[in-house]
């Protein structure tokens, strides 16, 4: 109510005080919970201390307070201890009624009651599924296709079910019950259906999707099937979005994880029933759990390791609903947890609670909260609390297995009521962690790990949901234009960020774009193990196109763009492809490289303030219009551009030239620089020269011969200039150095060494195809039948997309614009085109956009380090028209504006 308060007391007339009066109590009646489908004139809960209580609970109070024999005494002193007043006074009034292990139960009763009653209408509407417990060897392995690697506790059976709440002591209601696995429920925002996946059958048989109505669960749907291109698919997690359309995962992007035999789910999206299915995400791993947020973006996991560590690989990402704007929202840059999976926001808070899992291991870990506000950056630990008990953010050291990640397997898919409550599945023993086999029950949990056991069975209870009536959260504007074939981004100032930190204005010279090529789904065609540093993670590769350690994926040069005076660049890039970027400096030599990617869609346009920049913090402004300009082509300076990257073909041929007529098997150097090819350690061929200049790597995290940033490195921001060719011995002592330099200063062109360069900060791929040089042309037709399927899925997604490529377009001309009034020495600027706020001067503080319920609908932190000046402040995407509350708190108090945004 302050913030109401605030408003009418603004400096406006009378007319303005009554409008805003009016759009609140309207909006407050649009708000108002609406009557739950489920709840048909329920009575109040029961909360009489029963005559019996069910086996299973009691045991579980008596685990919790190591209880044993007849000995109570010390469990209810310490129970009665934290009931709160009104409970204890019930204690005081009832206990007389009582003694021995009856008064201990009555304790226990009373404190459930107190935990639970808080929650009773979310409690009484509780849907939950019986299953197997999901996952296999590692954490993406639960999508039963035909990998043997999938769910090592498979069981072909489940159901649907409801929490019965006449009592604090629910009972399970089955209100969906097959031979097949039943999972991934998703109630529709009227909380009239839910969404959710079931097998086709046994194992191996993949998931598919479909829309059931909870009070007729006869009325079933199904909503996607087998492409019908010879192989088994697996639509799982789907989640209903603002716009009616779907997003799910699925392994209809036929792609494979690189170090096994195991197909990968990537991101899709499709019309609410069922039609126009089309890839959005385009990963090089697993992507997981697609949740909406309050502010109608699309929440999930994303595995990837690109150019570095590929144990800690799973951060938190969020896209638009149309799968614009997809980018990190939290712990893509840390070492621990290994993977952040089962992230979803937290009921009526900014926090968001999940699940800190491991590498190899189950679809499981233990429970956290992150709070990114509280946080510096969205890599900072400091923003993560372990709960449940609450312990610090480090692997635990009874753990050592590295691939496990320092965790236990015991809890999954929570589902948090407020920032204290949490609905979740746990089990007290992970036991042996490969075969999964001990089974989760459902959990009301407190973040100290105090608990209270709602539902148990014949399999684990997993994935609770509220089926209640939900806001729709904002439409986020389409932008996704299926007419169009390119994506723009636009670059503020690369000197901005810790990734470029310390680097001299002027001497980045351009940005290189390189699009990123994943392996097809195949079997194990030419696995390669190689030897690792020490205490790192040994892993195989399938399908290999380096050598060990080095690129993992084949990867193409699409080309550069000149980077200007003041820091910016704007370019178009393909849509709907993974690309990445590096930046050169006028030697041609990476100063800073992604180590991750970025995918546009058709028609996007994505602006970048800075290198790597904090995405909580506010960006200094700049008064002036960037240097670069509308978004151009690519340029290609190399001749190499739009190929993928080919050693024999691109590198070998200027070593022919320039180095074989010394540099043979017996030369002093040790370096033969000869281009035969030979099979060693897989079932490939490599270049004489290509396993001689990268020797050792893989036994240590690289040599000095190439200096490459491996896939041992850290997943933590790295400075610039600190691999690649401004560190490698070929480029800065022999090629640019005084070593070979009357040879190399008249005979060797600047072009063939930039392309030498490139070839180590692409971290040194050999193939730039995983179906060439293999030892058997058998293995390359293989491989080429399996891309024969993805390509015919494509060709299918094309044609389904064609109603979309002929949808409205967007008009840009239209777009939100701010009418701005300022209050109380706030001073608020706006740049349309940036679609940014530009405040004056503001200080040190945080930066808040609140709506007229109150609800802060973007936060941004203002460092010591850019205050004093102009701060741009990016508007959400989510972001619709209406009046809202700008307040900026600093050491100098609260000062406020009300703004207003009309179309």
């Amino acid at each position: 109510m302050s913030t109401f308060k605030s408003l009418l007391h603004a400096k406006c007339n009378a007319e303005v005080r009554i409008g805003l009066c009016f759009v609140i109590l309207t909006l407050l009646m649009l708000t108002a919970p609406a009557v739950n489908p489920l709840q048909n004139a329920q009575a109040a809960i029961d909360d009489a201390m029963p005559a019996s209580f069910p086996k299973e609970v009691v045991d579980d109070w008596k685990d919790q307070d190591k209880v044993s024999g007849s000995s109570y005494d010390a469990a209810i002193t310490k129970i009665v201890g934290k009931l709160p007043d009104e409970y204890k006074e019930k204690y005081e009034a009832g206990k007389g009624s009582y003694s021995g292990e009856k008064l201990y139960l009555f304790a226990h009763h009373l404190k459930r009651v107190s935990k639970m009653k808080p929650h009773e209408s979310d409690l009484e509407n509780v849907m939950c599924m019986k299953h197997h417990n999901f996952g296999g060897m590692v954490v993406g392995y639960h999508d039963n296709t035909e990998s043997g690697n999938s769910d090592f506790n498979w069981a072909s059976k489940g159901s649907m079910c409801l929490l019965e709440m006449k009592t604090y002591y629910p009972t399970l209601k089955e209100i969906l019950k097959k031979d097949r696995v039943v999972r991934d429920p998703c109630i529709s925002f009227d909380g009239k259906k839910v969404l959710f996946a079931m097998s086709d059958g046994g194992k191996g048989t993949g998931y598919k999707i479909y829309e059931m109505e909870i009070d007729n669960p006869a009325n079933i749907k199904q909503l996607t099937k087998d492409p019908g291109v010879g192989k088994v698919v697996a639509d799982f997690e789907p989640c209903y979005l603002p716009n009616g359309d779907i997003a799910f995962t699925s392994t209809r992007c036929f792609g494979f994880v690189d170090c096994a035999t195991h197909p990968v789910t990537n991101m899709f999206l499709m019309s609410g029933d069922g039609k126009h299915i089309r890839q959005v995400g385009f990963d090089q791993v697993n992507t997981f759990y697609p949740v909406v947020t309050d502010l109608g973006e699309v929440m999930y996991t994303r595995w990837e390791y690109n150019d570095r560590d590929l144990t800690n690989s799973m951060g938190i990402f969020t896209m638009n609903p149309d799968g614009c704007h997809q980018r990190e929202w939290f712990g893509n840059q840390i070492s621990f947890p290994m993977t952040i999976i089962h992230a979803r926001p937290i009921q009526n808070s900014e926090k968001v609670v999940a699940i800190a899992g491991g590498h190899h291991g189950p679809y499981q870990g233990e429970l956290l909260i992150i709070d990114r506000m509280a946080g510096e950056n969205p890599n900072d630990k400091a923003a993560i609390k372990m709960i449940c008990p609450v312990r610090p953010t480090k692997p635990d050291a009874n753990k050592s297995d590295i691939g496990y990640g320092g965790i236990y397997f015991t809890f999954q898919t929570p589902y948090g009521l407020d920032d204290n409550s949490i609905l979740v599945s746990w089990r007290k023993n992970e036991g042996n962690v490969m075969s999964n086999g001990n089974k989760f029950n459902l959990y009301l949990m407190d973040t100290t790990g105090s608990r209270e056991l709602l539902a148990w069975g014949d399999q684990s209870i997993s994935q609770p949901v509220i089926v209640k009536t939900r806001k729709v959260p904002p439409k986020i504007a389409t932008n996704a234009n299926y007419s169009d074939s390119l994506g723009e981004f636009t670059l503020q100032n690369v000197y901005y960020g810790p990734g470029m930190v310390g680097v001299e204005k002027g001497k980045a010279k351009s940005l290189r774009v390189i699009k990123l090529h994943y392996r097809v789904q195949t079997g194990a065609i030419g696995m390669q193990i190689g030897s690792v540093p020490s205490g790192a993670f040994q892993p195989a590769i399938s399908c290999p196109i380096s050598q060990y350690g080095c690129s993992w994926e084949a990867k193409e040069v699409l080309g550069e763009t000149p980077i200007y005076e003041d820091g910016s660049a704007s370019f178009k890039v393909p849509a709907r492809a993974p690309v990445y970027f590096q930046v050169l400096d006028s030697m041609g030599y990476c100063i800073a490289t992604m180590r991750s990617w970025s995918t546009l869609m058709p028609g996007e346009k994505f602006p970048c303030f800075g290198c790597h920049e904090n995405t909580l913090e506010a960006t200094p402004g700049t008064g002036q219009i960037p240097k670069a300009g509308d978004p151009k082509p690519l340029e290609k300076p190399l001749g190499i551009e739009d190929k993928p990257f080919d050693y024999p073909k691109m590198v070998q041929p200027i070593l022919d030239k320039h180095c074989t007529s010394c540099h043979k098997g017996n030369h002093a150097s040790g370096f033969d620089l000869t281009g035969s090819l030979s099979a060693s350690d897989a079932s490939k061929k490599w270049a004489t020269s290509y396993k001689s200049l990268l020797k050792g790597i893989g036994s240590r995290t690289s040599n000095n011969a190439v200096n490459i940033n491996t896939i041992f490195s850290t997943p933590e921001q790295k400075a610039p200039y600190s691999f690649g060719a401004c560190k490698s011995n070929i480029m800065t002592k022999v090629l640019n150095g005084t070593s070979h330099a009357d040879k190399f200063k008249t005979e060797i062109s600047d072009k063939e060494k930039r392309i030498i360069a490139c070839w180590i900060d692409l971290c040194a791929p050999h193939s730039g195809k995983y179906e060439s040089y293999y030892r058997s042309s058998s293995d390359s037709t293989k491989y080429m039948g399996f891309v024969a399927k993805r390509t015919q899925w494509q060709k299918i997604e094309k044609e389904g997309l064609k109603d979309l490529a002929t949808a409205v377009i967007p008009d840009n001309n239209n777009a939100i614009k701010p009418v701005v009034n300022s209050v109380k020495q706030l001073t608020i600027g706006y740049i349309p085109k940036q679609r940014t706020l530009v405040l004056n001067n503001p200080g040190q503080g945080n930066f808040l956009l609140v709506d007229l319920m109150g609800n802060v609908v973007s936060r941004m932190k203002i460092s010591n380090q850019i205050s004093g000046g102009t701060v741009s402040i990016s508007l959400p995407a989510s972001l619709s028209t209406g009046c809202y509350l700008a307040k900026f708190e600093g050491s100098s108090g609260i000062q406020q504006a009300k703004v207003t945004f009309t179309k």
